[in-house]
């Protein structure tokens, strides 16, 4: 990769911060709307349902997997070693706050509730399989690694693909994913597995490879036109939300379809990204986006809990702004501390090459 591809695909990174950042918004006004101030007049941003941000990371993952293994179909033990990498890529951190969440739920028993938890869901949780707790949720011990049971379905489905030649190895992939979604819309109730990675935002990583094809092509676009498409992703969303189609069931088209466009907005972008310090900056946060995403619930309950005892003002927004910069610094430690320590140990452990350590750093999914 040269110097100025490199660069242009910075651009991703801050894609990434905005990401996650996003996400953290959109639990801050629940949290203050449904916990801590439910007296208190606030008026919700919700132009923008910032969960998009989960859509968006989606398409990104489907890009960044092949851009990176898109050579790698066919090849002697590329699957073996994709799997590897993603699984030490996502699983250490995960599996670090997932421990937390139990110690927590273990110690706080009056703030968790223990039926969302439970032995089964933990184990589950550990091998990233969706299943359904006593509380009925299919969701993991840490809830937000809904998320990753999906990433690991489409982690598992691309090493499957990689065993084989590019144009079947393609084909394979894309018809699992159409497949899945298929059967479990025609004929919903069947296994837990089916119905949830059968759900339609699974065709948002399906976008993500095709936007990566569509860039290893060499296809750019000008500054405008890059503007106009990020433009017309978030009117479409706003747009949608608007005339109230906003359910579950439509995740894919509400904030799938607006994702995927920000994000082809902001890739195929003709030339590189700025390197001043904001620009820097926001590729730093989109290295710890990883780290913001995984650890704001515990900022967002530490800020909560400290916020009661100071005594703060109820003042919706100043709780928001401070808990965001709260979070964002404690990402950021995180990513510094814990994150990078234990990916420098795994590369002494499995020797991984730079082009791996460029994308375990730079451009993680």
């Amino acid at each position: 990769m040269n110097g100025t591809e490199k660069e242009h695909l910075n651009r991703v990174q801050a894609l990434r911060f905005f990401a996650a950042f996003a996400v953290l918004v959109g639990h801050l006004q629940h949290e203050v709307a449904a916990r801590l101030m439910p007296g208190v007049p606030f008026k919700e941003f919700t132009a923008i349902d910032g969960g998009i941000g989960v859509d968006m990371f989606f398409v990104i993952s489907g890009f960044i997997m092949y851009y990176i293994s898109g050579d790698g179909f066919g090849r002697l033990g590329e699957w073996r070693r994709f799997a590897i990498r993603r699984f030490l890529r996502v699983a250490p951190l995960y599996y670090v706050a997932t421990i937390l969440m139990l110690v927590a739920a273990a110690v706080f028993t009056e703030h968790i509730d223990g039926d969302a938890i439970g032995i089964g869901p933990a184990i589950a949780s550990f091998v990233f399989l969706p299943m359904t707790n006593g509380a009925g949720e299919v969701v993991p011990s840490l809830k937000l690694g809904w998320t990753l049971n999906y990433e690991a379905y489409f982690y598992a489905i691309f090493a499957l693909a990689l065993v084989f030649p590019k144009r079947f190895g393609l084909i394979a992939l894309f018809g699992i994913l159409f497949g899945l979604v298929g059967l479990a819309q025609a004929l919903p109730g069947m296994a837990t597995v089916v119905d949830f990675w059968g759900q339609p935002i699974v065709l948002e990583f399906a976008a993500g490879v095709t936007l990566a094809m569509v860039y290893r092509r060499g296809w750019r676009i000008s500054a405008g036109q890059a503007l106009i498409v990020i433009a017309a992703g978030l009117a479409l969303t706003m747009a949608l939300r608007h005339l109230g189609v906003n359910s579950y069931a439509t995740r894919a088209v509400v904030q799938g379809i607006p994702a995927a466009l920000v994000v082809c907005g902001v890739v195929l972008w003709r030339g590189p990204m700025s390197t001043n310090s904001l620009a820097r900056s926001l590729e730093f946060g989109g290295n710890a986006s990883y780290a913001l995403y995984l650890s704001h619930p515990f900022s967002i309950r530490a800020t909560t809990i400290l916020w009661g005892m100071l005594g703060a003002p109820q003042s919706p927004w100043l709780f928001i702004c401070f808990t965001a910069v709260f979070a964002v610094c404690a990402a950021a430690l995180v990513h510094l501390g814990i994150e990078m320590p234990l990916d420098r140990l795994l590369q002494r452990l499995f020797g991984r090459d730079r082009r791996v350590r460029f994308e375990l750093k730079q451009i993680s999914s």
